[in-house]
């Protein structure tokens, strides 16, 4: 009897130990599965932020769209632009491609054709970009740097040269002032320059 209680026992244990085994590996294999959804998840969730319209890069988007719509080689190759979207993978690759941390690319479509713009800048909310780049069909445009932006001067401001110029007379001589005096001074028979009081 007592032998077959230790066998009892012996396989007892046996199990609790497949049991356990088996319960460990459950709970990795949950925890993978959770792991790789929430990797998923993430990605389809910055793919939703970044790329889709209305996403916070869009406005970057919108300004690119404006840079560049009028553009001759946009316009030959592609038309009016009814589409752009930014592409945050097709960035990675295109900083790898151009050297640089800073490249932007964008899928754009418009009514005669598709293809890919990518831009070197550093600041999405204000972009002002050093490179420009249309690729179509395989073949690249360089559609240049962004333009800068001249402000014509406030005529409201004038300059002090423009100011002070009609107080000389030629270079480093000072010109006479008028200054009018109180009559009373002119009693006290103090000097001043400019016409006397009537």
């Amino acid at each position: 009897m007592a032998r077959t209680s230790i066998g009892g026992r012996r396989r007892g244990n046996g199990a609790q130990a497949v049991l356990i085994i088996f319960s460990v590996i459950g709970v990795i294999a949950v925890l993978c599965c959770l792991a790789c959804g929430g990797c998923t998840v993430g990605l389809f969730t910055l793919g939703a932020i970044s790329d889709s319209n209305g996403g916070f890069k869009q406005e970057f988007a919108d300004a690119i769209e404006s840079q560049v719509a009028d553009l001759p080689d946009v316009k030959r190759e592609l038309g009016e632009i009814t589409y752009i979207r930014t592409r945050m993978f097709d960035s990675i690759d295109a900083e790898e491609e151009f050297e640089s941390e800073d490249v932007w690319a964008f899928d754009v479509r418009g009514t005669d054709g598709k293809g890919q713009i990518f831009v070197e800048c550093v600041d999405i909310d204000d972009p002002v970009c050093t490179r420009r780049i249309l690729r179509v069909d395989g073949q690249d445009f360089d559609l240049g740097p962004t333009p800068q932006i001249e402000f014509p001067g406030d005529s409201s401001d004038p300059d002090l040269d423009d100011v002070f110029a009609p107080l000389q007379t030629g270079e480093g001589t000072d010109a006479e002032v008028d200054v009018p005096v109180p009559a009373d001074a002119n009693d006290s028979g103090s000097s001043r320059t400019g016409p006397s009081n009537p």
